[in-house]
């Protein structure tokens, strides 16, 4: 059987692109709300003065120095959110891995990171979710050519970029090379949801491994068995039987040592 990562996939476009902008989030809604784009548009900025994360968190978007991207995608049949968080990480880190990137990894549940700092980070949102007719915006932040960062950020966590992990590439490469593996994983979300799974689970090297999960109202510690697109997260906790926990109750997820 073929790879289903491998198929082609409906080319994504056309592409708008900003210099600066609040955030391409922001502007994808617009133009969804205008009725002036639909589903593989995609818009671009040099610079965003209001980008964001997931939880609301900011996303430093220093001009030029940074790739800010942002997609339409209405599938074809209903896809959980999770799933389309993990096909746009996934299609990140097989981008940056296209053009040469070693050591990368995904962080649960949207971040490529390296073992120097978080190199990337997704947002996938919706808003008036018809479930006859689901619309969402994927949003994609990839750090280029920062040599350096903020010292608020620096004080949550450890950044870095393709610059300084010393892969200089141009923005625009980047840009094609993600618009290029971006369909192919969204297609996995909905013809092959559990390929697009172990796919995932391979790049975060988390299966069989012991982590610290908070799902729902509960704190659980144990070793990941699996990862089912329907059924969720397999989880044999350290004390008590085998859980399966829905991907969409999972708030936090971590290695866990202790």
């Amino acid at each position: 059987m073929s790879d289903p990562s491998s198929q082609p996939a409906p080319a994504l476009g056309p592409i708008e692109c900003f210099d600066r902008i609040d955030s391409t989030n922001e502007a994808a809604f617009r133009a969804l709300e205008a009725g002036t784009a639909g589903h593989g548009a995609v818009f671009v900025a040099l610079a965003q003065d209001a980008g964001r994360g997931r939880r609301g968190a900011r996303w430093i978007s220093p001009a030029g120095e940074g790739l800010y991207l942002s997609a339409i995608w209405r599938p074809r049949s209903w896809v959980a959110a999770p799933l389309l968080t993990m096909a746009t990480g996934w299609a990140a880190l097989e981008a940056l891995r296209g053009l040469g990137v070693q050591g990368l990894r995904l962080k649960w549940p949207n971040d490529v990171v390296h073992a120097s700092g978080k190199l990337a980070g997704m947002l996938v949102e919706s808003r008036g979710l018809d479930p006859a007719n689901p619309t969402f915006v994927v949003g994609m932040g990839i750090n280029v050519a920062q040599t350096e960062f903020p010292s608020e950020l620096l004080a949550q966590q450890a950044v870095t970029s393709l610059q300084l992990l010393g892969y200089p590439r141009p923005r625009e490469v980047v840009q094609a090379a993600v618009i290029e593996v971006l369909p192919r994983a969204w297609a996995m979300a909905e013809s092959d949801p559990e390929a697009l799974c172990k796919l995932f689970l391979d790049a975060t090297g988390l299966d069989g491994q012991r982590v610290r999960i908070e799902a729902g109202d509960q704190t659980l510690v144990g070793t990941i068995q699996g990862l089912d697109p329907e059924l969720g997260l397999a989880l044999l906790p350290d004390l008590g039987p085998l859980q399966t926990l829905r991907l969409e109750q999972i708030r936090s997820l971590k290695p866990f040592a202790g």
